[in-house]
């Protein structure tokens, strides 16, 4: 078997809660990302998701990060929630896309779509379209609704060249189940909390505000374990954000897995 690589992280950086917890509580924001950096190899960038990043802003990111960082870019909301075929999204996404590509410091896409994109005939052509008008990077795509839980949606996926995304989430009715699958070589979990009462209560606001413990960590790490020998690496995002929760278990998964948590490199986050 080929010596699988297993890619730890989380979604997103930027959170005030996480100084005192991760970050060092004087240290400044515009640090916290090579900080990070010392710890984890890849982050998602999620901010992209409500906004397409200012001119400049992945450039720097790159710039400060050391070479072999990974980024993995999230999918703005007006291609993923409004879905209106404008091509304009697109590219004004691209553009700034360019800003990694240029150094091959883009590792993935990842469009997560809402509840309510149900399997269709008008999704599966509108999965055609995304993936023909994104930057040729890998895409993976999750779903949230139990409509694409099947054999035949990864199917489907694959043939569109696309990346599956496994979501961990709480068991309930018309959500995606929690299995780790992978529709190429590389498989990607996203790891969102299991507490049933706060997914839909008050719309939603603490849905991530979960700690998993290390039995939990250790089901995740065996379903990993689990997948075919052809994929040969696997990213694992924590988007259970609140409190640095997603922190905290990204290091534990890193120990668990037998990979380092001291910090690496020179850069402190402190330059």
């Amino acid at each position: 078997m080929t010596e699988r690589e297993i890619i730890i992280g989380t979604s997103g950086f930027t959170f005030d809660d996480w100084k005192g917890v991760f970050y060092p509580e004087k240290i400044a924001q515009r640090h916290w990302l090579p900080y990070y950096a010392q710890f984890f190899s890849a982050v998602e960038i999620n901010s992209s998701y409500y906004a397409v990043p200012r001119p400049g802003a992945l450039a720097r990111m790159a710039q400060i990060t050391p070479p072999d960082f990974r980024f993995s870019v999230k999918v703005p909301g007006e291609i993923t929630h409004k879905r209106d075929n404008s091509l304009a999204p697109f590219e004004q996404f691209s553009e700034r896309l360019a800003e990694l590509t240029e150094t091959d410091r883009a590792e993935a896409l990842l469009a997560q779509f809402p509840f309510g994109f149900r399997r269709s005939e008008a999704a599966e052509e509108y999965l055609a379209f995304a993936r023909e008008n994104l930057p040729n990077i890998p895409l993976f795509v999750e779903f949230r609704h139990s409509s694409w839980d099947n054999p035949e949606s990864v199917e489907l996926i694959r043939g569109l060249d696309i990346g599956w995304v496994s979501p961990d989430e709480p068991a309930m009715p018309q959500l995606m189940s929690r299995k780790v699958i992978s529709s190429g070589e590389a498989a990607y979990i996203r790891l969102h909390g299991r507490d049933a009462s706060k997914w839909w209560s008050d719309g939603g606001k603490l849905r991530y505000d979960y700690n998993y413990n290390k039995t939990e960590l250790g089901e995740i790490i065996s379903r990993i374990h689990g997948l075919p020998d052809a994929v040969t690496r696997v990213f694992v995002f924590f988007n259970n954000c609140h409190g640095g929760s997603a922190v905290r278990n990204a290091l534990a998964m890193k120990e668990l897995l037998g990979q380092s948590t001291f910090p690496q490199g020179g850069r402190m986050g402190l330059i």
